[in-house]
């Protein structure tokens, strides 16, 4: 039981979090191209902008979540409650700093490194193709969910052991073992001073193993999500391409029956 506390408020924070994310990270990547970034700019800037974006409804939900995971509190209602009536609406936001601090480099890193390797898996299955019109059409197919999670869960792996030490930090002021009303700077600094650099990598290895784990779920689900989508889009658009084929259609049709029936009647008119 000990082990699933806090989903509530994990579960409740997750899809926000995720919209927020991915909403400004895709309209931002397409804005920054279409200025003329390149693509690593674009990514990097793309992951950033969302990074930031998203710890408005991260922030909040895991500041529950590891309270009551700290037992500072037994369950999800009873950290809203009590947060609200000791520390207000400000509660909620406690690390956010951090928490912003760590997700920047954690999603430029992660999100830089997954489209590189995706760029890179097309380009060997490209070059492993034995004929011309193989290595085309395998250049231009897009790559299976689990290849894209292959791609996030290293990604996401090497953005955790980049980024320990900031969660390390976040955590500790969430759950108020960093002094307290200490800046970022200090509770850094506190940490460093009491337990050395090991304590700035305190759970190195199981949040590196979770995040390669969560990556390939994540980025598998994203990657099948996210081709849905285009397949609708694109499904949709042959729709609306073929319903106004059929209306031009129509309307040329009604169009020369209309001057069929203006000659026969001048016609007839001349006759007469």
């Amino acid at each position: 039981r000990n082990l699933y506390s806090g989903l509530f408020a994990a579960m409740l924070g997750s899809a926000p979090n995720a919209a927020l994310f991915f909403g400004v990270y895709e309209m931002s990547k397409i804005c920054l191209g279409e200025r003329g970034y390149g693509d690593l700019t674009s990514q990097m800037l793309a992951g950033s902008m969302g990074a930031v974006t998203s710890c408005l409804a991260r922030v909040p939900a895991d500041n529950i979540k590891q309270k009551v995971q700290a037992g500072l509190y037994q369950h999800t209602l009873a950290a809203i409650t009590g947060i609200s009536r000791t520390q207000g609406w400000r509660g909620y936001f406690v690390g956010f700093q951090s928490t912003v601090l760590r997700e920047m480099p954690f999603s430029v890193v992660q999100f830089t490194v997954w489209e590189e390797l995706k760029r890179r898996l097309q380009i060997y299955y490209s070059s492993s193709s034995s004929s011309s019109s193989s290595s085309s059409s395998s250049s231009s197919r897009r790559l299976s969910p689990w290849e894209s999670g292959l791609c996030g869960s290293l990604a996401g792996a090497l953005s955790a052991a980049i980024t320990t030490p900031i969660d390390v930090l976040k955590t500790r002021q969430m759950i108020g073992d960093a002094p307290r009303d200490a800046s970022t700077l200090r509770a850094f600094a506190s940490i460093l001073k009491k337990e050395g650099i090991t304590g700035l990598f305190s759970g190195f290895v199981p949040r590196i193993q979770l995040c390669f784990v969560g990556g390939m779920i994540f980025f598998s689900a994203y990657d099948f999500s996210l081709s849905l989508v285009e397949k609708a889009f694109v499904t949709g658009k042959k729709k609306t391409s073929v319903l106004q084929q059929q209306h031009e259609t129509t309307k040329l049709n009604h169009t020369t029956s209309n001057s069929a029936a203006d000659v026969d009647l001048y016609a007839s008119r001349g006759r007469a």
